[in-house]
């Protein structure tokens, strides 16, 4: 049975917090690349997913559409930031910047889980379940050739 959309999103939640949590005690520069690198590949599957399916979805089924354009803002501000790391081609410069991405992502996704979460549950979610969970392969997939 295919999970609910609130499950797949807190479960991203939790493998994104994993992973900057690893970040964090990594003391090693190649570690804290590779933890860069993940990290950055699992918000990006997570934001895709929201952005493409969770977004339209509300959009549709609710009237107030603060949420939605609040997460657009975020998402554009997060792609921003992510590409800017992705070209950082300094490793200490990386990490630095990384890192102050980091609390920015936390706060985040603490913010989706009090005003994305909440306007989930009063959805009809069986349908968009089985899509994110089909896209999240997808995206899986590409991620592999990266």
């Amino acid at each position: 049975m295919t999970k609910s959309p609130i499950e797949m999103l807190l479960e991203n939640h939790a493998r994104i917090k994993g992973l900057l949590d690893r970040f964090d005690e990594a003391r090693e520069d190649d570690a804290r690349q590779r933890l860069i690198a993940s990290s950055l590949a699992e918000i990006a599957i997570h934001g895709a997913l929201r952005q493409e399916l969770v977004i339209p979805a509300m959009n549709e089924a609710l009237e107030d559409s603060s949420v939605a354009d609040w997460a657009a803002r975020d998402y554009e501000e997060q792609t921003h930031t992510m590409s800017e790391i992705s070209a950082t081609h300094s490793p200490s410069t990386r990490i630095t910047k990384f890192q102050g991405f980091v609390e920015t992502v936390k706060r985040q996704l603490e913010e989706e889980e009090q005003r994305l979460v909440p306007k989930l549950k009063g959805m009809e979610l069986q349908e968009l379940g089985e899509r994110m969970a089909k896209r999240r392969e997808e995206l899986e997939r590409v991620r592999l050739f990266l």
